[in-house]
């Protein structure tokens, strides 16, 4: 009778336990299709989850992840304020339920955090960055009841890489909730994740995320080329839509732009997968770059198709712009005077297509085509194309004067002639500093970088605080976040 009343206690009371926050094969196969973007397939799985195991807590983490993924991707405003409500519930569902398990805290943190950045994305910063302290005190709590629990290092990773990287002006925030960050610590951490994964066989799941995080926060908050070609090589044949996604921005970034263009043409399409529709916008955008007027088929598919706002005054603008190259002027006029129409200012690009209508600029033909030469990493194309205009004393607009120079000290760089490159950056400094383009500014966080790997981290703190210290232009939101992550990474290695 003891043994039959032991093994009952045993039964009845470890099963919660054990069932409440389940890993289980269901699970598993809805996270995966998640992280593939196949969200009504993942839907399925969770349905039939709550069916038969109707206490897994963990479920209401995955559901999550879709609202988290659809936000993202859609930016739709509507979307946003529709599904906000459901973080409070997820939260409230988690709490309730008293079983002591790993998943716990963690289904909490990574709850906040998907919040986190779906409130930055809609400019809702304090209550962003209340989310993202939640996050960090679950994870550090986690992590000492759980030191194993090896995906902790996923979102820890993640927070001390942006919390490292948040601008002076907000560091206020950081300080009263007691924060700590440090970008490089945040990048090793999920790198070593990645080893780890790939070598677990219940949570190997998690590498195309981890690789996700990994690489955004490698192309934003460092300027290390050749571990985004490392990066580049893991990932480019893959068949997951988000890192094929993710290698198309690696291959932008690395300037290897008919790596882009073969991604995102073979890109995996079907039916199950939600629709991505900014991966056109960027195959136009690469199209653009080779001078090929296709690209503005892709740009037309992204502003019918696309529900959010985000990006579609940039397409118009690089629609205007094809126009121009065509030699088609009425064309040209007429679609800057439909870019008021359409989305918002809140992204730097559509920001700056907005001032082609209000300002009726006026743009200069061979520098557009030096421009998108550049970005396609068309260097010598570029240089060609410049060297017909001979020098910026053949501009009578004083925009256009800086914006050759800043061009050529672009195509100098990044051809390795350094000496030259700073030249040119300097003079772009010097006569654009007073002025609302982002020139100046961008030519001083590029002479940051330069400094910063010649090891003159004096002058390259330097530059980077003048990058900091010149307002209202164009790009002045990602500038200053990516120069503060320079003068970060300097100080790092200063005070070690």
């Amino acid at each position: 009778m003891k043994n039959i009343l032991t093994l009952f206690c045993i039964v009845f009371f470890n099963y919660p336990s054990s069932a409440n926050f389940e890993w289980n094969n269901n699970c598993r196969e809805a996270y995966e299709n998640i992280i593939d973007l196949k969200f009504d397939k993942a839907k399925t799985i969770i349905s039939y989850e709550k069916t038969t195991n109707p206490k897994n807590s963990i479920i209401h983490l995955f559901e999550d992840y879709i609202d988290f993924f659809i936000i993202q991707i859609d930016d739709n405003i509507e979307d946003y304020n529709e599904l906000t409500k459901n973080q409070n519930n997820r939260l409230e569902l988690i709490k309730k339920d008293k079983t002591v398990s790993v998943w716990k805290k963690y289904a909490l943190a990574e709850i906040h955090i998907h919040w986190a950045a779906n409130k930055i994305k809609h400019q809702e910063y304090l209550s962003a960055a209340i989310d993202m302290n939640k996050a960090y005190r679950l994870l550090v709590d986690n992590q000492k009841d759980y030191p194993n629990f090896i995906l902790n290092n996923k979102c820890l990773g993640l927070l001390h890489s942006l919390i490292g990287s948040i601008p002076t002006k907000y560091q206020w925030i950081i300080n009263a909730i007691g924060m700590e960050g440090d970008v490089n610590k945040g990048i090793a951490e999920l790198e070593d994740l990645v080893i780890d994964l790939k070598n677990s066989n219940e949570y190997r799941v998690y590498v195309n995320e981890t690789y996700f995080w990994l690489s955004f926060l490698k192309m934003n908050l460092q300027d290390q080329p050749d571990d985004l070609k490392k990066l580049l090589l893991e990932l480019r044949n893959s068949n997951n839509l988000l890192i094929q996604f993710t290698s198309s921005r690696i291959a932008h970034r690395l300037h290897e732009n008919e790596i882009v263009i073969d991604i995102l043409e073979n890109r995996t399409s079907s039916t199950e997968h939600y629709p991505f529709k900014y991966l056109e916008f960027l195959l136009g955008e690469a199209k653009l770059y080779k001078l090929d007027s296709s690209c503005i088929n892709h740009f037309n598919n992204y502003i019918n198709g696309y529900g959010g706002k985000s990006y579609k005054k940039a397409a118009m603008l690089r629609i205007a712009w094809m126009y121009l190259m065509l030699n088609k002027q009425e064309k040209f006029n007429n679609t800057i005077s439909k870019i008021n129409n359409v989305g918002d200012t809140f992204i730097d690009a559509d920001a700056e297509a907005q001032s082609y209508y209000t300002e009726k600029i006026n743009p200069n033909m061979e520098l557009i085509k030096a421009r998108l030469l550049f970005d396609g990493g068309y260097y010598q194309n570029a240089i060609d194309l410049l060297e017909t205009v001979k020098s910026s004393s053949a501009f009578n607009n004083t925009n256009h004067m800086i914006e050759y120079n800043y061009r050529l000290g672009r195509l100098y760089e990044k051809t390795q002639k350094t000496d030259l490159a700073i030249l040119y950056y300097a003079k772009t400094y010097e006569k654009g500093k007073d002025l609302t383009s982002f020139y100046a500014a961008k030519s001083a966080f590029q002479m940051g970088l330069i400094y910063e790997k010649e090891n003159k981290t004096k002058l390259a703190k330097e530059y980077f605080n003048k990058c900091i210290d010149l307002k209202n232009h164009q790009y002045e939101k990602s500038l200053e976040q990516k120069s503060e992550a320079g003068i970060n990474r300097i100080s790092k290695i200063s005070n070690p």
